[in-house]
Formats: structure tokens, C-alpha cells, sequence
């Protein structure tokens, strides 16, 4: 278990070579338990670690994990299957498969709905809305963005909200609204601010 919390820690301070190694073992020590949902939480932090440091590593990695749930499906928990299915559409996302990416993300969204994991389930919208945006399916992307700051809004949730910021402001430059688009820069901006400010008077 150390070695899980390792790989967060490096991964945190983006020493990927470590958070590799970190990695590894945590899998020689989840492969030897014998624990299902261990082996997949394993398999599904690595690939979400290392989707910006090594694709190939990542690719291989959620691989692992959603073939052991294909097997397994009826052993494990929503919430398990869900999150790895979270991390594999961002993956097919960057690898250029929408049409994989796309049915993850419904099948991880109609999970944490079941579940109403309402954190999670805000942060799977937010992949959902990346994906229509790179679709340019910009009517269904504006619609579900407003959804996202609506929820994160009420539940206070400013990470979520930078994110869905962010993705305005590219929805928006997309559509060529570059009011719009200077419009939600100035609510990051606002935002980051508020953040920073919070985080120095701790």
C-alpha cells in the first residue's frame, strides 16, 4: 500500500520517473494479493499518472485494467469500473478514438449517476464536455458546461470550476465568440485569484 501513496506523492511533484517506479511495485505487491479491485485501482492511478508523461505506458496500463474488468464485471463495484472507465476516455481521447473515448465516458457518467457520486460524476462531465468540444459538437458541449458550473457552484467545488472555465474559453475561441471567450478568461483569472488568496492565508 505504501508504494500506491508513493507514486501519488511523485506524481504530485512530477517525478515521473519515480512515480513509474512506484508504480511497479505497487502492482508486483497487488498482483501477489490476488485483490481484484486492488489490481485495477492500481493499473487505473498509473495510467491516470502518466496520460501526460507516457502514453504508451498509460495505454498499456488502462488496457490491463478494463480487460480485468471485462472478465470480472460482475465482482466489482460501480465506483471501480466507472473511474477506469473515466481514465481510458481521456486516454482514447488523446489517442484520437472518439467513438471509444465517447462510450467510456456514457458508461462511466451512467454509473456515478447510479452511484450519485457528485464529484466524480462533475469531473466525468467535464471529459465528456473535452470530447464534444474536439467533436465540435459545440450546442451539446455549452449545454452540459453550464450543468457543470451550476453543480460545481452549488457544491463549492473550484477545482471542477477552473476546469470548466478552461473549457469555455476554448469552446468559446472554437465558435469564434471571442467575447465570450475574454469573458470566462476573466472568471479564471477571478477564480485563480480566490484560489491563491485562500491557499496564502492557510
Amino acid at each position: 500500500g505504501l508504494n500506491i501513496i508513493m507514486a501519488i506523492q511523485y506524481y504530485n511533484l512530477k517525478d515521473f520517473d519515480n512515480c513509474v517506479k512506484s508504480n511497479e511495485l505497487a502492482l508486483v505487491y497487488a498482483k501477489k494479493s490476488e485483490n481484484i479491485n486492488l489490481l485495477i485501482y492500481v493499473y487505473s492511478n498509473y495510467g491516470f499518472q502518466l496520460l501526460d508523461y507516457n502514453i504508451s505506458l498509460s495505454e498499456a496500463a488502462l488496457r490491463n485494467a478494463l480487460n480485468i474488468i471485462k472478465i470480472n464485471k460482475t465482482k466489482l463495484p460501480k465506483y471501480s469500473i466507472a473511474i477506469v472507465e473515466l481514465n481510458a476516455s481521456r486516454l482514447f481521447m488523446k489517442l484520437n478514438d472518439y467513438k471509444l473515448s465517447n462510450k467510456l465516458i456514457t458508461s462511466a457518467i451512467k454509473k456515478l449517476t447510479q452511484i450519485s457520486n457528485i464529484n466524480e460524476l462533475n469531473y466525468a462531465k467535464l471529459v465528456l464536455g473535452e470530447l464534444l468540444i474536439e467533436k465540435s459538437k459545440f450546442k451539446s458541449a455549452l449545454a452540459l458546461l453550464q450543468d457543470i458550473e451550476k453543480t460545481s457552484l452549488e457544491h463549492k467545488n473550484k477545482s471542477d470550476l477552473q476546469s470548466c472555465y478552461q473549457n469555455y474559453i476554448i469552446l468559446y475561441e472554437k465558435m469564434r465568440k471571442y467575447k465570450n471567450a475574454l469573458e470566462y478568461y476573466k472568471h479564471l483569472q477571478k477564480l485563480n485569484e480566490d484560489i491563491f488568496n485562500e491557499e496564502s492565508n492557510r
